[in-house]
């Protein structure tokens, strides 16, 4: 290795002053499972790796088929099924003071939720919702599209389609 003054190389050594600096830590850089690297050692991030599977199962499937008509979605475009998982299209409401069903309109479910949108912390409360409203574990729900958005897509299990064909319908 040529000695170089504040410069990195390829793995993140740095040289200055003409001394090569070892850097073990990959401060808060992730890897494509959505594990992040802080303090030379790897921390495992769940819901990024439930995210990706999501992602990667509905890119293999694509559009998928609207399922049925979805209490004011005109059309049923807010849920589709795609694969073994659900799709569903959302507009949040972070902020709210309480989490509940709102109404559907566009083509999107829009739902009030009582959190903050900070550090993911109205994702993770939508996630907690639907999980429990759907009977179904928190796992199994994952935010796929739209993390900064207030307009998302929620990755669902394909065995809760009647109980969330039946909350659409009294909307």
């Amino acid at each position: 290795m040529e000695k170089t003054n504040g410069y990195a190389d390829r793995a993140g050594n740095e040289a200055r002053g003409g001394k090569l600096i070892k850097q073990p830590e990959a401060a808060g850089y992730a890897d494509r499972a959505g594990g992040v690297a802080r303090g030379g050692k790897l921390m495992e991030q769940p819901e990024a790796a439930v995210r990706s599977a999501a992602r990667d199962a509905y890119e293999a499937v694509g559009d998928g088929e609207t399922a049925g008509d979805c209490g004011g979605c005109g059309d049923g475009a807010c849920m589709r099924v795609a694969g073994d998982a659900i799709r569903l299209s959302v507009k949040a409401a972070p902020g709210s003071s309480r989490s509940r069903l709102m109404d559907a309109r566009e083509g999107r479910l829009r739902v009030a939720i009582a959190a903050a949108p900070e550090h993911g912390k109205a994702n993770a409360e939508l996630r907690d919702f639907f999980a429990k409203l759907l009977g179904c574990p928190k796992k199994s729900v994952a935010v796929i599209s739209g993390e900064k958005s207030r307009l998302k897509t929620l990755a669902l299990p394909l065995s809760a389609k009647e109980k969330l064909e039946d909350l659409l319908e009294n909307l």
